[in-house]
């Protein structure tokens, strides 16, 4: 699962240290599923001459239903845990502390973490200790920040239509990949299995969405600008990183007369080519990596407020 560290212009803990909440979420990712695991194996054993998973099926609810009577005395970190070891909110996971239904196996549980993994992911990525910002509804239901954040591997670093400044102006970019190898800088095109893009002239594309058309602005355009904001931050860092550059249209087609070489597209037919290779990637985190994705980071705008608990401890110091 790669981490999400800066979603638009929200707050992002990747802003305070890159260094130490990259590794800090791979520990708290792996400790959190190793007693999540251990957990449901100590209940499921517990609970077996009660049929566990006679109980996960039957009136209480099956696990595609979100009914909750009855249940939370079977399910991990619910009432009855003698776990109190206190957890410092930093590092706390913003998971529920009961899932809403029994899980009936180790498939299952692995779905559900990492759902709930994402979750936080999306917490991390628009909150500190002191500060939130507050995440549009279209990011939370967005299903490509969601694939890319629960299929990319943790050593990937997505950085998700991130504000820029840029001599005195804010510029809103597309989508930065921070891999330990590469910068991808990615261009997305909505869109279904009815969907075609073609390109019109060097400034527009056509949509073409039967019964619907409309022109878009070249997808070219956006790719070019990225990529020099991009360069930029790298040139006055004096850092040096592989940059490609790449047009996604994961769910429609897009129908170029000749191919270009200039350009790697991928739509419906040939986006695994780009995919899996991500995907497989086991290269671990580079220093350099980071230094590239702190460079990019501190270039990024921010907007958010202090927590409301924080405002009130303010308040009084400055009325006293």
């Amino acid at each position: 699962m790669a981490q999400l560290v800066k979603l638009d212009d929200y707050i992002s803990r990747y802003q305070l240290d890159v260094y130490r909440y990259s590794s800090r979420y791979n520990r708290l990712k792996a400790e959190r599923w190793d007693r999540l695991k251990n957990d449901w194996n100590k209940r499921k054993e517990r609970y077996k001459s009660y049929a566990y998973d006679e109980i996960v099926t039957s009136s209480y609810g099956i696990e595609t239903e979100k009914r909750t009577i009855g249940w939370k005395r079977w399910l991990p970190f619910g009432k009855g845990n003698n776990d109190k070891k206190a957890i410092r909110e930093e590092d706390r996971l913003s998971f529920s502390e009961t899932f809403e239904r029994p899980i009936s196996s180790i498939e299952a549980l692995k779905k559900t973490f990492h759902e709930e993994l994402y979750s936080f992911q999306l917490n991390w990525a628009s909150s500190t200790v002191t500060e939130k910002s507050y995440v549009k509804k279209s990011y939370v239901y967005d299903p490509f920040l969601a694939f890319l954040v629960k299929k990319l591997p943790d050593t990937y670093f997505l950085f998700y239509y991130p504000v820029f400044n840029v001599r005195k102006a804010q510029i809103e970019l597309d989508i930065i990949i921070v891999t330990p190898t590469d910068i991808w800088l990615l261009h997305a095109l909505p869109g279904n299995n009815q969907t075609i893009y073609q390109p019109y002239n060097d400034r527009f594309w056509v949509k073409n969405q039967k019964p619907e058309e409309e022109k878009i602005l070249n997808p070219t355009i956006a790719v070019n600008r990225m990529k020099s904001v991009v360069s930029d931050v790298l040139r006055e860092k004096n850092l040096t990183y592989s940059i490609k550059t790449a047009i996604i249209a994961k769910e429609s087609f897009i129908d170029l007369p000749r191919k270009d070489h200039r350009l790697a597209i991928y739509d419906k037919r040939t986006f695994l080519e780009w995919f899996e290779p991500q995907k497989k990637n086991r290269t671990p985190v580079k220093h350099d990596q980071l230094k590239v994705t702190g460079a990019i980071l501190s270039q990024c705008e921010t907007n958010s407020e202090l927590r409301s608990e924080f405002i009130n401890d303010w308040e009084k110091k400055k009325d006293s």
